[in-house]
Formats: C-alpha cells, sequence, structure tokens
C-alpha cells in the first residue's frame, strides 16, 4: 500500500507548534491526517491525492518489517515556492508518495527528515531534474530509555488539576531545532515530532520510553544551538485541551522548558506551567 499527498499553497497565520499538532493530528491516534504544518512565512496544505499529479513525484519506501506506525515525514521544496510539514500515515503504509510541485511549477530541489519510531532519523536532500524519484528508508535501531516523571503536586497545581473531570495525558514531543538549519530556513516554527502519549497518574506520575536521540547522528553533527530537546504537555484525553507545560526541575531547556536530550534519565520531577 503506499500514501499520496497533494501539497497545494494556502496563507495561514503563525501558530505554536502544539496548535498545529491539535489542529491536525497526533501519529498514531488519529492517522492519515496532517499533523504540523509550518514554513518560513508560507503554510502549505495536504490533502490525500486520488491519482497522480502532473508534475514529479518523491517516493519514500519504508524497509520491510519495520513498524509504520508513529511515522512522521519533514519536508521543504525549493523553488519559487517552499513548504514545510509533518505527516501522520496512516498504519500499515510501506510507501510514501507526494508531488513536488506547486500549481502546475515543479519544485528544484526536495528536503526529507524522516522519523521512524525506534530508529534513527533519515535525512535526504534531492535534487529535482524533473523526474520522479524514489528513496529506500532506511532503520538503523536507536535505544531508548525509560523516564520515570512525578508532577510536583503542590497546593497550586492540585488545584489547577481538580478544575479537569477528563482524564489527563501527557504528550510528549521531540524539538528537532537541527531541521531548520538542514532546510536552510533561518526563521521558522520549530519542527516537533511526537513520541508518545501517556497518561498522568492520579498521584501526579507517569511512565515513557524516551529515545535516545542524543545518540542519533543528526543531533550529534548539529550545530550546539540546534540541538533538540523533549517537550512535555499535559492535555485532557478526551478533549485535547492543553492544561500546560511540564517544567523539568533537572535538565531544563530554556526558553521551551524543555527536556536536555541525554543517554538515561534519573527519577525527573516536572512543575506544571499553565
Amino acid at each position: 500500500m503506499e500514501m499520496r499527498l497533494r501539497i497545494e499553497s494556502m496563507t495561514l497565520p503563525a501558530f505554536d507548534w502544539y496548535a498545529a499538532l491539535i489542529a491536525g493530528s497526533v501519529a498514531g491516534e488519529l492517522p492519515g491526517r496532517l499533523s504540523g504544518i509550518m514554513a518560513a512565512g508560507l503554510m502549505v496544505s495536504m490533502g490525500w491525492a486520488q491519482q497522480a499529479g502532473a508534475g514529479p513525484e518523491v517516493s519514500i519506501l519504508v524497509p520491510s518489517g519495520a513498524s509504520v506506525e508513529g511515522i512522521q515525514i519533514a519536508f521543504f521544496m525549493g523553488g519559487p515556492f517552499g513548504g514545510h510539514g509533518v505527516v501522520a500515515p496512516e498504519p500499515k503504509m510501506q510507501r510514501f508518495v507526494f508531488d513536488a510541485s506547486v500549481n502546475g511549477v515543479a519544485a528544484n530541489r526536495v528536503q526529507a527528515v524522516v522519523y521512524m519510531p525506534g530508529c534513527e532519523l533519515s535525512r535526504y536532500d534531492i535534487a529535482m531534474g524533473g523526474e520522479s524519484v524514489e528513496r529506500q528508508a532506511e532503520c538503523k535501531v536507536l535505544p531508548a530509555w525509560p523516564l520515570g516523571g512525578q508532577l510536583v503536586m503542590d497546593a497550586r497545581t492540585v488545584a489547577a488539576l481538580g478544575k479537569h473531570h477528563s482524564p489527563l495525558e501527557i504528550e510528549v514531543g521531540y524539538m528537532a531545532f537541527w531541521v531548520s538549519d538542514f532546510f536552510g530556513i533561518m526563521d521558522g516554527l520549530v519542527t516537533t515530532f511526537h513520541v508518545a502519549t501517556v497518561p498522568l497518574g492520579k498521584d501526579g506520575s507517569f511512565s515513557v520510553m524516551l529515545p535516545e536521540l542524543v545518540q542519533d547522528p543528526a543531533e550529534k553533527s548539529a550545530k550546539e544551538r540546534y540541538r533538540g530537546a523533549f517537550l512535555f504537555r499535559l492535555r485532557e484525553k478526551k478533549t485535547w485541551n492543553i492544561v500546560g507545560t511540564l517544567r523539568p526541575t533537572e535538565f531544563a531547556i530554556s526558553p521551551f522548558d524543555g527536556l536536555e536530550l541525554r543517554t538515561q534519565y534519573p527519577a525527573l520531577r516536572f512543575e506544571l506551567k499553565p
């Protein structure tokens, strides 16, 4: 099976990564929709193309046997236009196909970053010569480590949580700052990949498996200012209404209140930031 995307230009107001994530989908939860859209001043909309477009296409093949749930792709097309987004495919899709053109104008360059759970990130920089291009993604195993977290249950936090009757869960994202540098975007929103969603215990505890992204070649080769971080958001499970950001009391990255990428973590405490 394959997934085929068509890209059309449109203008949208700027919004933060999480609003973009909510407006689209979270990989594995609402498959087959856009989970984030962002560009250097130009947003793109992506819908399912029922037929192949007239312009060149880029295909990315997922390794046989690899889990396809949770795969996300960030891409940027070079030309008289630009598009950059994160795609959450439907499960069981082994091929991703998207038109490398906008309004009949072909891109001359396509860059892509593929996030596959349990694998190192894959990067592609493709020179387009007006012909369709196919690339095979590889899964080089990336270890993961469990993180045990505890929300600081002070009076303010207890009062804030008491206002929500829906079960609460924690959304974990990977802020890949280096992607902007890879795409050559000097001023744009942060590319964020969905990592996991886990429930918050009644006592404020939670546990999540985090990929060892600090060892990923893309992170290791990134400039210091573009090193990534994990971001934790607390939300209602049923409505996805955001309760706040969880800021770690150790290894915090400012100004996003993210968690520094490390090989392992001790048990960490988090403060709720509405």
